[in-house]
């Protein structure tokens, strides 16, 4: 028997009301449900090998954990990982890890993330809740197919010389068992698509499974921006898709090429192709603003909920309908927050933040992460009961995120000193600048002591090489979400690069003594008015070159 996707989805629904009411009661006690989770997990892994370094065992209070562990980074963690890559056990936790999660590391370019049942169980917490909220909230949103694309397929098919998986084989594995087989069910495109390679076929099955569905009522992805790669794909690979859709379901395929060949706007083209859409669920603050505004033209009477703050180290918070922000996932993971321009030892807890003030996420998880620094930066805009609401702001001040492809300080640099290790002028600046175009971008600007025979090209492919290893980013830019980082070269005759910088900085209002070295600017309005000076002095300089040749001298260069 065929059950209706309505029918699988409130029943998923449903299924998932305890959790919500747990956690509705833990928000009238933020800080006995948190220390309760934090002492379950340090009583289960008191044993390990992390937990006797740090006499965990002897941990009785929040204060005593405190002093204990510190405030750790993936570099910190790094040797313990090496050693669960090896097959060693009860490294980080008493219990199997089942898989190893890739993500974004500065060295390297990558880090892998251990993966538990505790672990899992806690992700599958936040999901219940947001799921319970969103589903009797928007009714509609459960009328149809969904797309589910939590998070972009890298490392599937590795193994650690231990023997252990690298990679989730779709993002259906965050779910149990049951709610798993239902979903999959619903699903407008297959689990094992995000499997395919390369990138390019992943992309264009997926549209073909988006069109495949006319009853598709929920799309919830990480990025806006690999909505529109996929609306481009829709209108570059047109003619193959009908034909192909035409194989799988001719009425379907008949629909959707008479859509597809009216002159009519986009909007409306996509408004007839899924009439039943209701929800976009993707991110939405920070540097996604800009592209959610061309996804709400391109899709205007669906409503887009802003994911909240979900990474593959942990789920820190989930959203609610009608609210201004996400609620703190509270029953997930113990979480800890470095308010904005402090140091690690004016760490607050949950029930601690207060509205209006800004903080970087500290967590620890069922997974064997231990006070482990996020590099996010969130807003608390609201409370649900004791709960903080929160709005995520943006990477922190050491990284950069455009589209997913979390790039940091570290691995830029190191990807400027491999793309200029051949190059013998001396250099005075380099400044990786972000871009909000479509697709968005990054500019490499250096400024030499000379800039004849140094091949741009050549500069450019290495820099690209190297930010490669980091597999968001690799990723990014063979879904067309990213363009490939340009490099410009700047001569010293045309002033300072620094001191652009600088200005700009001060301009958007940092004090000019907080302005640091850097080789990436991480604040998107610091960047748009660094381009505008830029562009500013290039004219300038263009203006004095053509006024010197009227009069006979000789010019000299401007930015190549």
């Amino acid at each position: 028997m065929s059950w209706p996707a309505n029918a699988i989805n409130t029943a998923w629904m449903w299924s998932v009301q305890p959790e919500s009411r747990r956690f509705r009661m833990a928000t009238r006690d933020v800080a006995q449900t948190q220390w309760t989770l934090l002492q379950k997990m340090l009583t289960a892994n008191a044993g390990t090998e992390f937990g006797s370094r740090h006499r965990i065992r002897d941990i009785a209070s929040y204060d005593d954990f405190a002093r204990r562990v510190p405030v750790l980074t993936c570099d910190d963690l790094r040797p313990y990982i090496e050693r669960i890559c090896e097959g060693q056990k009860n490294v980080l936790t008493a219990e199997d890890v089942l898989l190893l999660e890739p993500t974004s590391g500065s060295s390297g370019g990558r880090k892998l993330i251990p993966y538990t049942h505790s672990l899992r169980r806690q992700m599958q917490r936040a999901v219940s809740a947001w799921i319970a909220n969103l589903f009797a909230s928007r009714p509609a949103v459960r009328r149809g197919k969904a797309y589910w694309s939590i998070s972009p397929a890298i490392g599937h098919g590795e193994m650690t010389e231990g023997g252990i998986r690298v990679g989730f084989a779709d993002d259906t594995e965050y779910l149990t068992g049951v709610q798993r087989a239902a979903v999959r069910r619903v699903l407008a495109v297959p689990p094992e698509v995000a499997r395919t390679k390369p990138v390019s076929e992943f992309r264009y099955r997926t549209v073909l499974g988006l069109l495949s569905a006319g009853d598709l009522s929920l799309v919830s992805i990480w990025s806006p921006t690999f909505l529109l790669s996929l609306i481009e794909e829709l209108a570059e690979s047109t003619e193959r898709l009908t034909q192909d859709l035409g194989k799988m379901n001719a009425q379907r395929a008949q629909t959707v090429s008479a859509i597809l060949q009216t002159r009519q706007p986009l909007h409306k083209k996509l408004a007839e192709l899924w009439p039943s859409l209701a929800l976009i669920s993707c991110w939405a603050d920070g540097c996604a603003a800009d592209y959610v505004d061309q996804l709400q033209q391109l899709f205007p009477a669906v409503e887009i909920q802003p994911k909240g703050l979900l990474a593959t180290e942990a789920f820190v918070s989930f959203p609610l309908a009608d609210r201004g922000g996400s609620a703190l996932a509270i029953r997930s993971h113990f979480l800890e927050f470095v308010p904005q321009g402090t140091a690690v030892d004016g760490i607050v807890r949950a029930h601690e933040l207060q509205v209006g003030h800004q903080y970087a996420p500290v967590v620890t998880t069922g997974g064997g992460l231990y006070r482990y620094r996020m590099n996010d930066m969130v807003e608390v805009v609201d409370l649900e009961n004791d709960c903080p609401l929160i709005r995520f702001v943006g990477r922190d001040g050491s990284s950069f995120d455009l589209v997913g492809e979390k790039l940091d300080e570290a691995l830029v640099s190191e990807a400027i000193q491999f793309a200029c290790q051949t190059i013998p002028q001396s250099r005075s600046c380099a400044l990786l600048v972000p871009q909000s175009s479509t697709p968005a971008k990054y500019t490499l600007f250096l400024q030499f002591d000379a800039v004849s025979a140094i091949d741009h090209s050549e500069l450019s492919a290495s820099l690209n090489g190297f930010l490669d290893r980091n597999p968001h980013y690799r990723l990014a830019r063979e879904l067309g979400q990213l363009a490939p980082t340009e490099t410009v070269i700047v001569g010293e005759e045309f002033g300072s690069l620094w001191s652009v910088y600088e200005q700009a900085a001060v301009d958007s209002g940092i004090k000019r003594g907080d302005v640091k070295p850097t080789v990436m600017c991480t604040n998107q309005a610091v960047a748009d008015r660094f381009r505008e000076l830029l562009s500013a002095r290039q004219a300038e300089r263009k203006l004095q070159t053509q006024m010197a040749a009227r009069r006979g001298d000789s010019g000299s260069s401007e930015i190549t």
